[in-house]
């Protein structure tokens, strides 16, 4: 959790808006929080991440320091899942290069293919692709992280609750606003 304070003009010219704003905000960064936790988080306090799971599997890229396409299929013949639909690649944005320019090895249509035409790939292999500020960055291991979520289980007490105070800010003419 945490607080905001908000000079009290602003809440004064528009209550409503301030707290609307207040609350995508504070949404977003406890959305933040726990994508960053599920992918990193160290079981001490929060929730055991992905990469730092006894189960995760972490393979050697055939070339060096490049995502390719024997790394995903060396990936795919490891991994099991329990439900194939909930199944997602996920990587941090810095791997895109390797992504775009991906060829099966026969140096034929590259397994990743991209449409000009239309918005960015969403899948690779047949599997959801999602993208997150907090994998490694390319040519770090854990960049590309294969995972069937629904294996994974968060358990979140209550949703976000946000309290208001005109009376903590009171000398410095500020209301103040506590999420958690």
């Amino acid at each position: 959790g945490g607080y905001t304070e908000v000079q009290k003009e602003f809440s004064q010219d528009s209550p409503l808006g301030i707290q609307a704003l207040l609350k995508s905000l504070f949404s977003v960064s406890i959305s933040a929080k726990n994508e960053r936790n599920l992918l990193r988080g160290s079981g001490v306090g929060q929730p055991l991440g992905i990469l730092n799971s006894p189960v995760a599997l972490p393979i050697t890229t055939v070339t060096n320091n490049v995502f390719a396409y024997a790394d995903a299929l060396n990936m795919i013949a490891k991994f099991w899942s329990v439900n194939p639909m909930s199944v997602c690649w996920i990587f941090h944005p810095s791997l895109w290069p390797d992504l775009g320019v991906m060829e099966t090895t026969t140096g034929g249509p590259g397994a990743f293919q991209p449409n000009m035409g239309v918005a960015f790939g969403k899948t690779l292999l047949g599997y959801e692709l999602a993208q997150s500020q907090h994998s490694p960055q390319a040519n770090n291991a854990g960049d590309m992280i294969l995972a069937d979520l629904s294996m994974y289980l968060m358990f979140v007490r209550q949703e976000l609750a946000i309290d208001f105070s005109e009376h903590v800010g009171f000398l410095t003419g500020k209301d103040t606003w506590r999420f958690y």
